[in-house]
């Protein structure tokens, strides 16, 4: 690969996202190189440590990819606000209460070799209807 034919235009820590942006500039017609994929997929840190994936594209290619990437991030900062799963609110409150009842139940599972971690969470509370999301 030759570096001056082709140009990162995202970087990504997360690889099922990395994916997804992937699926839509191919969905485009728009050829896709990704680095560091492998190594970032072991763990966060080292997903951190390399940089993340890196998404290149073909330099003529640029404009109508950074297009599609530019809408991607605008979706996941929509996706990043919480929103109550009753009625939709986004005047949620941290649980601290839940939180410190799940993490208990999780330390007793680890000390009497089950796990408890697939267990259902609530952690946030609507304060419009008082669901715990």
């Amino acid at each position: 690969m030759n570096p001056q034919k082709h140009i990162q235009i995202a970087q990504l820590f997360i690889p099922s996202d990395a994916h997804i942006l992937k699926g839509l500039l191919e969905a485009q017609d728009i050829t896709v190189f990704m680095f560091d994929e492998g190594f970032s997929s072991l763990t966060p840190a080292d997903a951190i440590a390399v940089g993340g994936i890196k998404i290149h594209v073909p330099f003529e290619q640029k404009e109508k990819a950074q297009q599609i990437v530019d809408k991607f991030y605008e979706n996941l900062k929509e996706e990043d606000i919480l929103k109550c799963s009753n009625c939709g609110s986004t005047n949620l409150k941290h649980d601290y209460i839940e939180h410190i009842k799940y993490g208990f139940i999780n330390l007793i599972s680890a000390f009497a070799g089950a796990n408890a971690s697939h267990g259902v969470r609530h952690y946030k509370k609507c304060l419009n209807c008082g669901y715990k999301n």
